[in-house]
């Protein structure tokens, strides 16, 4: 990794954020959850460019935060409780690296809080409180489950799943305004669905058999992340007629509509030939502003880059 630091920030801020502890594996047989959950061509690329990445501090100031937050509950759980006995004390494990193999493959995820009492799996979280409140984000039904069947390896019934969220935009004002839909407090569990076990291998599986024969596979040539894999909001199509600058109806990728769609909707109209689709591209979230190989990677150059 090489760092910069665009807006001058402190040196000690910065040194804070550059302090990354995190045990990259780069062993071909080896792993992490939080690879198999990402794009199979971000992990590929992040693998083999780590050295040449270039990140300014500022763009990792929540990410630091995030960090903070883990360290600290894990120094914090050495402590002997100061509070009521009516107060959850049980700790559990905290931080603890498990692994399984898959063939010659390992597999490893270091599980945030792992409850015994309850067969709960925690994964702390600095993110939106919107990120709470919508639907679950698919890479973390992902991570928790991998966690879970990592845990099951190695003789940890698993029973419950959660998100424990800390809602880094949470506002008072927001509560008043929203009611029960909001959360009550900055912290917020979100439960995680458990796949039955099957499912969860399946999956790991499924990506692991995916990955192997990547290794001497060339960059541009390594499979492009799905539109969903990019986090792509706001592609549309509109069908709209040649003399008319407003469209007559718009079709959202988000809905599961195409562009197919609207073609087929100009079909049905009088005189289609009247009629063109005017192609509306979106943005592409992830590679725009969470990928940090998007600078090695070709549909970034070919597609995003020069907009």
């Amino acid at each position: 990794m090489i760092w910069t630091n665009e807006y001058n920030l402190p040196g000690p801020y910065a040194q804070w954020i550059m302090d990354d502890q995190y045990d990259h594996n780069p062993d071909p047989n080896h792993y992490s959850a939080t690879e198999l959950v990402q794009p199979v061509r971000m992990t590929i690329l992040t693998r083999r460019h780590r050295d040449e990445i270039v990140k300014d501090v500022s763009k990792c100031i929540k990410m630091a935060m995030g960090t903070a937050c883990h360290k600290g509950i894990e120094r914090a759980s050495s402590f002997e409780p100061s509070w009521d006995e009516d107060v959850n004390s049980e700790y559990g494990e905290i931080e603890i690296r498990h692994s399984a193999k898959f063939g010659d493959i390992t597999v490893s995820g270091q599980v945030d809080w792992y409850s015994p009492a309850d067969r709960l799996v925690t994964d702390w979280k600095f993110t939106s409180v919107w990120a709470v409140m919508n639907q679950v984000k698919e890479e973390w039904n992902r991570q928790l489950n991998i966690y879970a069947h990592l845990l099951r390896a190695n003789d940890r019934p698993v029973d419950q799943l959660q998100v424990g969220a800390t809602c880094t935009d949470w506002r008072k004002g927001e509560k008043l305004q929203y009611g029960d839909k909001y959360p009550p407090i900055m912290y917020m569990p979100k439960p995680i669905e458990l796949w039955w076990p099957s499912t969860t291998n399946d999956f790991i599986s499924a990506v692991l058999y995916k990955m192997k024969p990547l290794h001497n596979v060339p960059d541009d040539e390594l499979p492009v992340c799905t539109a969903q894999e990019r986090w792509l909001r706001g592609e549309e199509w509109a069908a709209k007629k040649k003399a008319n600058k407003r469209a007559s109806k718009v079709f959202k990728a988000s809905e599961g509509e195409t562009g197919a769609d609207a073609w087929d909707y100009i079909k049905g109209q009088d005189k289609p030939d009247a009629w063109d689709v005017e192609y509306r591209p979106g943005s592409n979230v992830r590679c725009e502003d969470y990928c940090d190989v998007c600078e090695f990677c070709s549909f970034y150059k070919e597609n995003i880059d020069d907009r």
